[in-house]
């Protein structure tokens, strides 16, 4: 079975252990650059070399001298162009990679894992490179991130080169909750190097209005570490978009004054070419500028009865509930995909305000797989999170994969999506931190800990 490792797809057979430790030590070899590696991996597979060779040639190169002396910090410092060279045509290297630096060759791999990230952040060359770094903590939504992903590679170009990008366009991203809005904006929020910005729809008000305008939550956000010039290339979110209008209220056009109608025409000056938006501290009493044209806008909802609306436009006559709390009906899901602007204008939005979106972009419902998938691929999540705080412990934390089945069918039933998966999780660890010193192994200072089926049933049961 084809895998990859250190960027490399291979088929060891049998020998993926040796064919791992082989090619982290051409990976560790600081006079062996990517295309040799390369070179010497293909002859592999034509059986022109063994793994004995490739072990040979590295010892032979010294390539990681007495391991008792190495760490990764050295690695990053004397392989810095190699390793660059390496994580920009083959990638980030996996955890499974990772965890062989730090067991086999006893390397501690923060300061590498570093170096990668920074250099996967600072070299993403295309939209599709984007939505791929995007998609390694998101799971579930790879059509959406596709579709976002040119309009922010549009943004990432501005921000590195400080120029405005007449073609980058607003996006309105819909979908349930918990099925990863936020996150996904936040991920590339974190590629563009550049502020998020999350405004509540339903708590602002038009600039004429009393209460908080939208130029109110910018200038909260203009700090030391977030001066305006950086606050000028934010990702604008406004959440919860859909409530600012709703279906059969009739509120457009009703009369000027009419506070829907000015939001709306508040939101529209984001997209004015040359405008600026001028920005008070109230704690100082200064005033800042902040121009428009490199701010990236997002819109996001669920719109929950958007369906209706389209489900009539299609002449589709079936009983659909997008979005409720039971299980999602895939029509419904199906029928979301085909929204366009026209539903938008009908729901209640200004036609002038829609035709500036350029992507609608709708996020699947998840599925218990899904939920799955997320806890157990998805980098940086939340149970990797308890797993690194056990290991800090001294505590070596296991799941069994039906205990992680049953949270995935609990949280996909509570109609939260994979929020509630962190809300599951702790009330089933909470008992075990709580006498977290007990049982240890006093010959070895740690133990193991396995968490079954059994035990996340019966800790999930109790807390009801």
């Amino acid at each position: 079975m084809e895998t990859t490792i250190f960027g490399f797809k291979i088929n060891p057979g049998r020998r993926r252990v040796a064919y791992t430790n082989s090619i982290a030590r051409l990976f560790l070899c600081d006079s062996i650059d990517f295309e040799y590696a390369k070179e010497l991996i293909t002859k592999l597979s034509t059986g022109e070399n063994t793994l004995a060779d490739i072990d040979l040639l590295t010892d032979a190169y010294d390539c990681f001298g007495p391991l008792d002396e190495f760490s990764g910090s050295d690695l990053v410092v004397r392989s810095k162009h190699k390793l660059t060279e390496w994580f920009i045509k083959a990638g980030e290297p996996s955890e499974q990679d990772y965890e062989v630096l730090r067991k086999k060759f006893k390397i501690a791999v923060g300061p590498i894992r570093a170096f990668a990230k920074k250099v996967m952040r600072e070299n993403i060359g295309s939209a599709r490179r984007l939505a791929g770094e995007v998609k390694r903590f998101i799971k579930g939504q790879d059509e959406a991130i596709d579709r976002m992903a040119v309009n922010f590679f549009l943004h990432l170009e501005s921000v590195r080169t400080g120029k405005s990008n007449p073609i980058k366009t607003p996006v309105l991203l819909m979908g349930p909750t918990g099925v990863g809005k936020s996150e996904i904006y936040r991920r590339f929020g974190q590629f563009c190097n550049c502020p998020v910005v999350r405004i509540n729809s339903n708590e602002i008000v038009p600039t004429s209005w009393r209460g908080i305008h939208i130029t109110d939550v910018l200038a909260r956000h203009i700090s030391d570490s977030c001066p305006v010039e950086k606050l000028r290339h934010a990702i604008i979110v406004f959440h919860e978009f859909d409530k600012i209008a709703a279906y059969g209220q009739n509120k457009v056009g009703v009369a000027s004054s009419d506070i829907v109608v000015d939001m709306m025409r508040d939101m529209m000056r984001l997209f004015e070419t040359g405008h600026s938006l001028t920005l008070e501290n109230q704690m100082t009493q200064t005033t800042y500028e902040l121009p428009v044209d490199d701010l990236m806008i997002v819109f996001d909802g669920a719109f929950y009865g958007l369906d209706k609306i389209i489900a009539k436009r299609l002449n589709v006559n079936r009983g659909i509930g997008f979005g409720t709390k039971a299980e999602q009906s895939a029509d419904a899901a199906s029928l979301m995909r085909q929204a366009c602007a026209d539903d938008l204008i009908k729901w209640g939005f200004m036609p002038e305000l829609i035709g500036r979106i350029g992507e609608i972009c709708v996020l699947n419902p998840l599925t218990p797989d899904v939920i799955y998938d997320i806890m157990t691929t998805a980098e940086e999540n939340v149970l990797s999170a308890h797993i690194d705080y056990c290991r800090s412990h001294n505590i070596s934390l296991q799941f069994n994969d039906a205990a992680l089945r049953v949270i995935a069918d609990r949280a996909h039933k509570s109609g939260l999506g994979f929020r509630n998966v962190k809300t599951l999780l702790a009330r089933c660890m909470n008992s075990l931190y709580f006498d977290l010193d007990s049982n240890i192994d006093l010959t070895t200072g740690t133990k193991t800990i396995t968490i079954n089926k059994d035990f996340i049933t019966r800790q999930l049961d109790r807390n009801q």
